[in-house]
């Protein structure tokens, strides 16, 4: 009785896919009562509990399977000596690298995302290009879409004529027909295709500068996403993941994504000085380091 949903006034089976429905039978027991119930079961399932466990341990660590040690390039991991959650590498030719509380390398990684977020003015110079390449690329939009909408207009036309000289007897029913067919056919095509333009066309201002707002946020944005978010965001920005080297203090990064390549000189400097970012040679922004 606790553990099948039919008693509780639910039906599940093959029949509803084994997806949970309200059944039009009388409860022997409440649902809250059932609910209660399958929390307490699931309470004493090791493999549930280890599945939360696992997932808590995840968000705990968002940058695990992202930073690699800068003794053997791989992966660090990660686990919670003491009570203190830390990144390290475990391998045994890694042991004296060191380890780095997650809280710190967290905190060292927002301000990273915060040195890269372009600056105020760069953001109002890229608005003024993206508006404009939208209001060339609209323009030409626009036209393709003044004609298809005069072409459903002469459809219209030619539908209303086949039928006035079927009225007047200048063509067949079977003529009329074949004609209507073929334009609705015809118009059918070419309103998706208006369609498809319009939705198209839908792109403003206000889109370009979320998009913008957002490159300008991303630190805040990292910290306040879910883990699969924060995963997202960070392997967008550097696809290569980056080197943390623990005893110096360092990220080495290898790869940044091409929305924050136009960096200044003077950004790059501040990284220097701030966070010991070094990238390699041939990547852009160039760093000191």
């Amino acid at each position: 009785m606790i553990t099948q949903p039919i008693y509780a006034g639910y039906v599940r089976d093959k029949f509803t896919n084994y997806v949970l429905f309200e059944g039009k039978h009388k409860e022997l027991i409440s649902p809250e009562v059932f609910e209660q119930n399958q929390i307490i079961l699931k309470s004493k399932n090791k493999d549930y509990l280890l599945g939360l466990k696992h997932d808590k341990i995840n968000n705990m660590y968002p940058l695990r399977r992202f930073i690699k040690c800068v003794n053997c390039g791989k992966y660090l991991t990660a686990c919670a000596p003491s009570n203190s959650p830390r990144y390290f590498c475990a391998r045994k030719t890694c042991r004296n690298t060191g380890s780095m509380k997650a809280i710190t390398v967290h905190t060292k990684f927002e301000q990273l995302l915060t040195a890269i977020e372009p600056k105020a003015s760069t953001l109002r110079l890229m608005k003024e290009i993206l508006i404009r390449q939208s209001v060339k690329e609209l323009g030409n939009m626009n036209q393709d879409i003044a004609e298809l909408r005069s072409k459903l207009d002469n459809l219209a036309t030619i539908r209303t004529n086949a039928i006035k000289k079927f009225i007047s007897g200048q063509i067949t029913e079977k003529e009329k027909q074949e004609v209507i067919d073929d334009i609705d056919v015809e118009k059918l095509e070419t309103t998706d295709e208006l369609n498809t333009l319009e939705q198209q066309q839908t792109i403003s201002e206000t889109n370009i500068e979320y998009a913008l707002n957002f490159m300008g946020n991303v630190a805040k944005q990292w910290s306040d996403a879910s883990l699969n978010l924060k995963q997202t965001f960070q392997n967008l920005i550097f696809p290569q993941g980056f080197t943390l080297d623990i005893r110096n203090d360092k990220f080495i990064i290898s790869e940044i994504s091409p929305l924050y390549t136009y960096i200044t000189d003077e950004i790059a400097a501040s990284y220097a000085k701030n966070f010991a970012m070094v990238t390699s040679r041939g990547i852009e922004p160039r760093l000191p380091g």
